[in-house]
């Protein structure tokens, strides 16, 4: 239950940041999907890994509810999971050279 609870509210979340006027997430062009999942969410949404792996999920999961199989995808994609990881890595490097002194 508390699982349905946490996706209910990552997926308002969500909806807040691609649809903050209230249009329908359909309207979400393919674009839109990767420039979030691959630059947004690893750079600008303020979480852990394991919470911005869980963002991409229930995003996939809304876009597949209304139709959007292709954009529901990219979400759970390999593509999408090496970018996330590359990002991680490139932060943990930057924290660990800012955290020695050098940088």
């Amino acid at each position: 239950m508390a699982a349905l609870v946490a996706d209910e509210a990552m997926a308002q979340r969500l909806l807040g940041w691609l649809v903050p006027d209230g249009d329908p997430l359909v309207a979400l062009s393919a674009a839109e999907v990767e420039r979030f999942c691959w630059y947004e969410l690893p750079r600008k949404w303020h979480a852990d890994s394991p919470e911005r792996r869980r963002a991409a999920a229930v995003l996939a999961d809304l876009l597949a509810g209304v139709g959007r199989v292709r954009a529901a995808a990219v979400c759970t994609s390999a593509t999408t999971a090496q970018v996330l990881a590359a990002w991680q890595r490139s932060e943990a490097r930057t924290s660990a050279g800012a955290g020695s002194g050098r940088g």
